[in-house]
């Protein structure tokens, strides 16, 4: 798959997890993903006042 989207034109993955998963935190972080952003006001409801936390990571192709 990766080498499929590589050559379709995307370089990078990207997600986005809550401040407070910190498992998920830790398992991106392991997995090379790098914190590249974060937003204050996109959660609402019960989730008011966190923050997102916006993860990337460069896509290598696979042989």
């Amino acid at each position: 798959m990766t080498n499929r989207v590589l050559r379709n034109g995307a370089r990078h993955v990207c997600l986005e997890t809550q401040n407070t998963n910190t498992p998920a935190v830790h398992a991106y972080r392991a997995m090379g993903f790098d914190i590249v952003g974060l937003d204050r006001t996109l959660y609402d409801g019960d989730a008011a006042g966190e923050t997102a936390l916006y993860l990337a990571k460069p896509l290598v192709a696979h042989d």
